[in-house]
C-alpha cells in the first residue's frame, strides 16, 4: 500500500492591533494584551482582561509582556499615541521646570491678597494643586498648596544628570557630583527652554 502525503492545516495568521506593525505576528490574546496593556501599564490587570487566567495572571502577564515581539507592539502603540496626542521630552520637561521653580510670590499681590485665578498666567497656575477659602467673620484665609516641588526638582535633577542614584550602573556606591557653576548652567539652560 502506498501513503497518502498528509496535508497539514497551518492557522491563519493574525493581524498585529491597529496602527501596530511588527515583524513576528501576535496571537490573538497578545493583540488583546497590547491593548489591555496601553490602559494602565499593568501586566497583571491586561493578562485577566486579555483572557488569561487570573490564577496564573500574576505569572504570565510579565511572561507575556518579555516577549520581544509583545514588547515591540507596545512600544511601537505608545510612541504613535505620544505622537497622536503631542507629548514631548521638551514639553513634559518644560511641565516639570513650572513646578520646579514655582514661587509663592507670583500667586500674591504686592498688597498680600491673593490674585484670582484668571489673573495668574498659565505658567503659574500651572504649579497649582489646589487653592481652598476659609472665610471667617474678619477676612477670607486663603490656603494655596503647589504640586511637589522636591519629587519635580528631583526628577529635573536626574534627567540632567546632576546627581547619580548610589548603586546604579552610572554610579556603583560612589559619589559623583558636580560644580555649583555646573549645575547654575545646566539649570539656566532649561530655564531658558521654559
Amino acid at each position: 500500500m502506498k501513503k497518502q502525503p498528509v496535508k497539514i492545516q497551518t492557522p491563519a495568521k493574525k493581524k498585529a492591533p491597529a496602527g501596530v506593525s511588527v515583524s513576528r505576528q501576535l496571537t490573538p490574546k497578545q493583540q488583546l494584551f497590547v491593548l489591555e496593556y496601553l490602559i494602565d501599564l499593568n501586566a497583571t490587570q491586561a493578562a485577566i482582561r486579555a483572557g488569561f487566567s487570573k490564577k496564573t495572571a500574576e505569572w504570565i502577564g510579565p511572561q507575556v509582556l518579555g516577549k520581544t515581539h509583545v514588547a515591540a507592539a507596545i512600544q511601537e502603540a505608545m510612541n504613535k499615541r505620544a505622537a497622536r496626542i503631542e507629548i514631548t521630552g521638551d514639553k513634559v520637561l518644560q511641565e516639570l521646570a513650572k513646578l520646579s521653580f514655582a514661587n509663592l510670590q507670583d500667586f500674591y499681590n504686592k498688597n498680600g491678597s491673593f490674585k484670582e485665578i484668571h489673573e495668574l498666567p498659565r505658567d503659574v497656575a500651572a504649579a497649582l494643586l489646589s487653592v481652598k477659602v476659609n472665610y471667617t467673620s474678619e477676612c477670607a484665609i486663603q490656603e494655596v498648596k503647589l504640586h511637589d516641588k522636591k519629587g519635580s526638582l528631583e526628577l529635573l535633577g536626574r534627567h540632567l544628570k546632576l546627581w547619580k542614584d548610589v548603586g546604579s550602573a552610572d554610579n556603583p556606591l560612589t559619589a559623583e557630583s558636580l560644580s555649583d557653576s555646573e549645575i547654575d548652567a545646566r539649570l539656566a539652560e532649561l530655564e531658558a527652554k521654559s
